[in-house]
C-alpha cells in the first residue's frame, strides 16, 4: 500500500512486451507509456535492444516504488513521530528536569537574528547536580566573523553571568520548550503547509502556520502575529536530535535543538 496525501491507496506494477502500468486503488494510470512504436513494427533483430529497454523500465518502476510509496512521507507517520519524541521535552519546567529524560546529559542550542547579526546560545549538561555550563555569541551574518563570546553557568533556576551586562545578549533569558507544549494531537490540529522526509538521509520536517498566544509572547510578538513553525529530526540520528524553527514575512528568525 502507498500514502497519499491522507488516505491509503494499493499499488501494482504490471509489465506487459509494450509497456509498464501502474494501478491505483479506484483508478488505473499510465506511468510509462507504450515504448517505442519501433519495436512493435520491426521486433526481429531488436530483441535485445527491447530487453535493454525493458529492464531500463523495469528499474525505474522499482525506484519510483521505493522513493515515491515510502509510508514515512505520510504526515499521520511524521506528525506521530516527531510528535512523540518532542513530547518529552516540551514543556519541561527547569532545565535539570531534562536529566528525567537524558540521564547521561543533554545539549541545549538556541540561535536567533538580530539585525545583521546571529546570537548563539549553547549549554552542555554532562552530570546531574553540576551547573550547566553555558556559552553566547554574537557573529555576523554575512562574514562569519565573531564579535563577541562569554561563558555562564545555569544552576537552581538561574542563569548566572560573570558580568550581568553580557545577559543583555540573550533578551529571552530562558528557552521556548519551558514554556511550550508539543505532541502529536497538537500537531494534527495545526495548519499543516509542507512536509518533507529524505530517502537519502533520514532527515525529516514538518512546517506549520502557526499563531501561538506562548510562542508569539516568548518571542515579544503580538498575540495575532502569524509564524512559520518548522519541525526538524531525522532518523539518521542514533539518540535525540529535534529542533523547532520560527520565522515570518518581517525576517524573524529563532531556532532551537535539544540533543543528547
Amino acid at each position: 500500500m502507498i500514502p497519499l496525501g491522507y488516505q491509503w491507496y494499493f499499488c501494482v506494477l504490471t509489465l506487459n512486451k509494450y509497456g509498464i502500468y501502474f494501478h491505483e486503488y479506484g483508478m488505473i494510470r499510465l506511468l510509462i507509456n507504450s515504448f517505442l512504436e519501433r519495436v512493435k513494427k520491426d521486433r526481429r533483430g531488436k530483441k535485445m535492444k527491447f530487453k535493454k529497454i525493458l529492464y531500463a523500465c523495469i528499474m525505474g518502476g522499482i525506484l519510483f516504488l521505493s522513493f515515491g510509496c515510502n509510508p514515512r512521507s505520510n504526515r499521520a507517520y511524521l506528525e506521530k513521530r516527531i510528535g512523540t519524541e518532542m513530547s518529552r521535552v516540551y514543556p519541561t519546567e527547569r532545565l535539570e528536569n531534562l536529566f528525567e529524560q537524558f540521564p547521561d546529559g543533554f545539549k541545549i542550542k538556541q540561535s536567533f537574528k538580530d539585525g545583521a547579526y546571529i546570537i548563539h546560545v549553547e549549554l552542555v549538561a554532562t552530570s546531574k547536580g553540576d551547573p550547566i555550563i553555558g556559552t553566547i555569541s554574537k557573529v555576523e551574518n554575512k562574514s562569519r566573523e565573531k564579535i563577541f563570546e562569554a561563558n555562564f553557568q545555569y544552576q537552581d533556576g538561574k542563569y548566572q553571568f560573570a558580568n550581568e551586562s553580557d545577559a543583555a545578549y540573550w533578551p529571552y533569558r530562558g528557552f521556548l520548550f519551558e514554556k511550550l507544549t508539543l505532541n502529536r494531537d497538537i500537531l494534527s490540529k495545526l495548519d499543516l503547509q509542507e512536509k518533507s522526509y529524505s530517502m537519502m538521509n533520514g532527515d525529516f520536517e514538518l512546517r506549520y502556520k502557526v499563531t501561538n498566544e506562548i510562542i508569539n509572547s516568548f518571542l515579544g510578538l503580538g498575540d495575532s502575529d502569524s509564524l512559520s513553525v518548522s519541525l526538524v529530526g531525522s532518523n539518521s540520528n542514533r539518540g535525540y536530535y529535534y529542533s523547532i524553527v520560527i520565522e515570518n514575512a518581517e525576517g524573524l528568525y529563532f531556532g532551537e535543538t535539544v540533543s543528547d
